[in-house]
């Protein structure tokens, strides 16, 4: 990873969890699955880094070329990643 800068974000930061996380926590793993399967189609409120997330996405306008470029493809794919671990 020479010269790129990487970011990881959770998914629970990414988007609001809270609802699902609870039924997991209080319910166990089968209520949670069921509640995935039942709400797979709902579109996910944003979570508390979702702001930060667009906000570091918008520097590939600023930037042409160079760290700008990089930046905005590690955060693409960080956040298909982070949308394929929810569906799973």
């Amino acid at each position: 990873m020479n010269s790129k800068l990487v970011i990881g974000i959770s998914s629970r930061a990414l988007f609001d969890l809270n609802q699902s996380h609870q039924i997991f926590e209080k319910q166990g793993i089968e209520a949670y699955r069921e509640y995935q399967i039942q709400n797979e189609d709902q579109i996910l409120d944003p979570g508390e880094a979702f702001n930060l997330v667009t906000k570091i996405l918008k520097i590939n306008n600023f930037m042409m070329m160079g760290i700008g470029l990089r930046l905005f493809c590690c955060l693409e794919i960080l956040l298909i990643l982070a949308c394929v671990f929810l569906t799973q």
